[in-house]
């Protein structure tokens, strides 16, 4: 049984299909369409007729050169010159991963953290050049390097889920 909306989310290059549930709206006298607006791109796509109900199916050739982004859904049947809007939802497209470009994985916190901690090993100037709000790190005094690396260790740990555990001792009086 075929869902009776689209999908939420998607990955370029995969496929979908899903069956409206219109029974005012039957075919061949009223075609269905649907068009994804996104920021990059208008993409229509149109429902076939499958007996009394309206089904669309896209294949992966359909799919594999949309934009990741976020697109408005819009579904409309239409007869002659009449036409009326059924559908509206939002669409999340993911990029292809057989298409996907090479990047940097780690956090925006790891990336700092590597770069102070490989500043503080060596004072490799390329290090240097990495800013960190609007000061680079050849310019910020050693005692605040510190300060940040063990605040940057800290969201790291929290990011993986380590936590920074510990006990809390205090004093009374």
């Amino acid at each position: 049984m075929l869902p009776t909306t689209p999908p939420c989310e998607l990955t370029a290059g995969d496929s979908a299909s899903w069956s409206p549930d219109l029974p005012q709206t039957p075919p061949p006298a009223w075609s269905v369409t649907y068009t994804l607006i996104g920021a990059e791109a208008v993409h229509s796509v149109s429902a076939t007729a499958d007996g009394d109900r309206h089904v669309v199916a896209l294949s992966s050739e359909d799919t594999g050169g949309w934009a990741p982004g976020r697109y408005q859904v819009l579904g409309h049947a239409s007869r002659g010159d009449d036409r009326t809007t059924f559908h509206r939802s939002e669409l999340v497209v993911h990029p292809d991963p057989a298409q996907a470009a090479p990047t940097d994985p780690r956090s925006h916190a790891r990336r700092v953290l590597d770069a102070i901690e490989a500043f503080l090993e060596t004072g490799d100037q390329v290090a240097g050049q990495v800013q960190i709000a609007d000061r680079r790190i050849a310019m910020i005094p050693i005692p605040d390097l510190l300060a940040m690396r063990d605040r940057y260790r800290a969201e790291v740990a929290r990011e993986s889920g380590q936590g920074v555990g510990g006990r809390v001792y205090t004093r009374l009086g």
